[in-house]
């Protein structure tokens, strides 16, 4: 079942995922629950349930500046903006 998350104010990890990356494969959902827990993301908690205010997740992507994706080979390598 397909849910609208345009009129939600809480969102749970998974929601977060598709919000993020477009699907809640095990990678994505591992790096989203990874992302919340360290604080990027502002979240409530409720027993072991974490919930994403819909606003702070909006907020994380209008000023998020981080690269989350590995797409590139090389994003281990430290690049200078002198070069």
């Amino acid at each position: 079942m397909q849910t609208d998350l345009t009129h939600k104010n809480l969102l749970d990890a998974k929601e977060v995922c598709l919000k993020l990356w477009g699907s809640t494969d095990e990678k994505f959902y591992k790096r989203t629950i990874r992302i919340i827990k360290s604080g990027q993301i502002p979240s409530v908690c409720d027993g072991r349930k974490r919930y994403v205010k819909a606003v702070d997740l909006e907020q994380f992507l209008r000023t998020d500046r981080r690269d989350y994706s590995r797409e590139d080979d090389n994003s281990h390598v430290w690049k200078s903006n002198y070069s």
